[in-house]
């Protein structure tokens, strides 16, 4: 929600221009869906884990000081950075997690994952509302670095995946 009144509000982007970057972002998640899979199936769950991270981080940072040209590249971004690690995340869960407690595991972790992300949005409204609108994104940004780390060190994909 706070992209929406960013792009709209500081940025100046228009309602029109708004729903054609979200048509942009339908379409390049479309386009990206099927490559991106088989990009995870050939090289590995981390190698595309890390790609996202480094679009992910550009894309946000390049969504601040936007126009719609800028928009649209930071779209690409993150539509591409989504698509790669929707694909790559839960298919390396299923390799590192046995089948009978796979259920268990992906439900704890989109427990945890809707908390921090409830938490999330508070903070990064209280951030946009009273210290600057840009600063939510800012330390979208700074957190990805931490998570680029830890997916880098880290991660280790099994040489045998559980069954």
């Amino acid at each position: 929600l706070n992209l929406i009144f960013y792009a709209t509000e500081i940025v100046n982007i228009t309602e029109l221009e708004w729903a054609a970057l979200m048509g942009w972002f339908s379409f390049v998640n479309i386009l990206s869906a099927l490559p991106c899979g088989k990009i995870v199936d050939k090289f590995g769950r981390k190698k595309p884990l890390i790609a996202a991270w480094l679009l992910f981080i550009p894309g946000m940072v390049s969504f601040v000081y936007g126009n719609i040209i800028i928009l649209s590249v930071s779209f690409l971004c993150f539509g591409v950075a989504l698509i790669l690690s929707n694909s790559a995340y839960p298919a390396l869960m299923a390799d590192l997690t046995a089948r009978h407690n796979r259920g268990k595991i992906i439900g704890s972790t989109n427990f945890f994952f809707n908390i921090l992300s409830a938490l999330g949005q508070l903070s990064g409204g209280f951030m946009y509302e009273y210290l600057s609108p840009a600063l939510p994104f800012f330390f979208s940004a700074v957190l990805f670095v931490p998570c680029l780390f830890l997916t880098l060190f880290k991660v280790h994909e099994p040489t045998k995946r559980e069954e």
